[in-house]
């Protein structure tokens, strides 16, 4: 639990960005992590990673955040360093630029890790930023960041994440000019910090376990619609189900696109 009586000064924070190959946390994957360990006067240690998907990254988020396929080639998994990840956040308050989408991502790994999630608790700097500084055009962290006058790289993991810690640093030294703020001072200016909230998900890994007529490690045919209502027929071998949110999905290798792809149960027409 937070002490929230413990000074500002005292108290150690952690800026947190993520790379994924999408938005959706029960389906993508993380492709990089960037963390910040820092008080508000010094950066106590800042963790980065590559991470291996497992599958081909999108070339339009590629273009995004610059990360391609062969730069996470030899990188490790994200289970690998699930407990790099949790060394790094002990007993630290999140610092995070919309923090429901990391959390959920890092919920989400935990959850496929088969590992017990930290306790996690985030500031979220587009709220503070908005109440520090009123009247932007958005809230955007580049745009943030232009307004302070900081340099940035944007859409990598650890520049990201010393932004987000530059725009809270500024944040409180603006609002609590005297240093007298302690945590219960920072909640009451943001509101109640951001917690995250245990995934809701199944996955079902076991070979032979079936699911609406497919059978994980048996090859199927199946006649699908994607999400912009192209239909193609392909061959897929299932590795995994995996529920969320009242969706079925199957994590499968598509033989016609030669990689790995989460297929919505609901888009399948025909199965053979």
């Amino acid at each position: 639990m937070i002490d929230t009586r413990k000074s500002i000064s005292e108290t150690i924070f952690c800026a947190l960005d993520l790379e994924t190959t999408g938005t959706n946390a029960a389906l993508h994957m993380i492709v990089e992590v960037g963390i910040v360990r820092f008080t508000i006067d010094r950066i106590i240690e800042t963790y980065e990673s590559l991470v291996n998907p497992g599958v081909k990254i999108p070339g339009d988020v590629a273009a995004i955040h610059g990360i391609s396929d062969d730069m996470v080639r030899g990188a490790p998994r994200i289970t690998d360093i699930l407990g790099d990840i949790s060394r790094v956040i002990r007993d630290s308050v999140l610092v995070i630029h919309n923090p429901g989408f990391d959390l959920s991502f890092l919920g989400w790994a935990f959850l496929k890790g088969g590992r017990v999630s930290p306790r996690m608790e985030a500031v979220d700097t587009v709220r503070i930023a908005r109440r520090a500084w009123p009247g932007l055009k958005n809230y955007k962290l580049e745009t943030i960041c232009e307004h302070l006058r900081l340099n940035m790289t944007p859409h990598r993991a650890i520049p990201d994440a010393m932004a987000c810690m530059e725009v809270f640093r500024s944040a409180v030294r603006k609002e609590d000019r005297a240093g007298r703020w302690v945590m219960d001072d920072l909640i009451g200016y943001h509101g109640n910090l951001i917690r995250f909230i245990r995934v809701k998900g199944k996955r079902i890994t076991e070979k032979g376990k079936a699911l609406m007529g497919l059978r994980l490690g048996a090859k199927a045919e199946i006649t699908y619609e994607d999400h912009s209502g192209s239909v193609t027929v392909r061959t897929i071998l299932p590795i995994e189900f995996i529920t969320a949110d009242g969706e079925a999905y199957v994590l499968a290798h598509c033989y016609l696109r030669d990689d790995r792809r989460y297929f919505n149960m609901s888009r399948i027409i025909d199965i053979k």
